[in-house]
């Protein structure tokens, strides 16, 4: 898309331009009515350059590219996943629901785990980099959150200047969710070899549950921050473009959205 902006910048550089994937150019036509020579306004543009006053454009129109694609099935994939696990767990429902429960759940397992350690090796995963924050900070952050979503109270702008990819309400609930994979596998796994009715058995069951009841404590958490009108904006992008307003960002990401500043492409930044 192509659109002229006035930079106001008459004696320095010719004041028309046109703006070509984010950045603003000196057209031929200005250059014309100016009477100026392309040599003259190709050595202005130049020196506009090194002088560093080209910027990617924005408007309030602005996104932000927050989620790939490829996180965006994944997290498709996991709730459909959990849902088909949900119904398939009991014995009541047949032994042919039970097997399918157990070899999906093990490939489910597999996959998330594949994906996962691959945006390890990709540096993409920023879930917990709010735990390298101070316990005081951690607190006063969480404490912010809480107060935003239940009375509308602006964040503290030295919370919000620190505020990650993910916040630390976020991040604490996401840890509960890697942590009850542990009881869930090791029990699901256990109860596939161990004779039912016996105490070890009822024990790796007990373990299972636990995992499934921890998960849907964090689906329970999940879903009622991301349907928070605060929230709205990141909902929308998780099931449309993966893109999120750029004044929204600078709200609730502050402090990633300003150190990742560098990244940007023609007023939008692209997850890496």
């Amino acid at each position: 898309m192509i659109r002229k902006v006035n930079l106001k910048t008459e004696n320095r550089v010719p004041s028309t331009y046109v703006c070509t994937r984010g950045y603003i150019l000196p057209t031929l036509r200005d250059a014309v009515k100016r009477k100026t020579t392309p040599k003259i306004i190709l050595l202005r543009s130049i020196l506009f350059i090194r002088a560093r006053v080209i910027t990617p454009v924005r408007d309030s129109t602005s996104q932000l590219r927050l989620m790939s694609l490829d996180y965006r099935l994944i997290h498709a994939a996991t709730i459909v996943s959990i849902g088909a696990l949900l119904l398939t767990g009991s014995r009541e429902r047949g032994l042919s629901l039970l097997q399918f429960h157990i070899d999906f759940g093990l490939l489910s397992v597999a996959v998330l785990g594949v994906y996962s350690l691959i945006m390890l090796l990709k540096h993409r995963v920023w879930l917990f980099d709010a735990l390298r924050e101070p316990v005081s900070s951690q607190i006063r952050e969480g404490l912010a959150i809480a107060r935003k979503y239940s009375l509308g109270t602006p964040y503290p702008p030295e919370v919000q200047s620190r505020m990650g990819r993910h916040n630390i309400l976020a991040t604490y609930a996401s840890l509960v969710l890697v942590l009850s994979f542990i009881p869930l596998m090791g029990g699901g796994i256990a109860m596939v070899f161990l004779q039912r009715g016996t105490t070890v058995f009822e024990l790796a069951r007990f373990l299972h549950l636990m995992g499934v009841g921890l998960i849907g404590l964090f689906f329970l958490v999940h879903v009622l921050a991301v349907f928070h009108p605060e929230n709205w904006p990141l909902l929308k992008a998780m099931f449309s473009s993966g893109r999120v307003p750029i004044e929204w960002a600078r709200e609730h990401l502050a402090g990633w959205h300003l150190m990742d500043e560098g990244r940007e492409s023609g007023g939008k930044k692209e997850e890496i």
